[in-house]
């Protein structure tokens, strides 16, 4: 097992961390997304799913819960 932590930012200055977690995965199994640094009123974890999910598409992730 691998945690990989990030504190976020601008698309473009977290794009090696982005690109480092996708390629450290196997494909083949199910990424687990905890949003513990959004603040609830800000952001629902729907949302945070969704952003998730769309920003790691782009990397070929697709098997991730919440």
């Amino acid at each position: 097992m691998k945690i990989i932590l990030s504190g976020g930012g601008d698309p473009e200055a977290v794009r090696p961390i982005d690109a480092y977690f996708s390629d450290a995965l196997d494909r083949g199994k199910t990424v687990l997304y905890i949003p513990v640094a959004m603040e609830a009123h800000q952001y629902t974890y729907a949302q945070c799913l969704d952003w998730f999910r769309s920003t790691y598409g782009d990397y070929g992730i697709t098997n991730v819960e919440m």
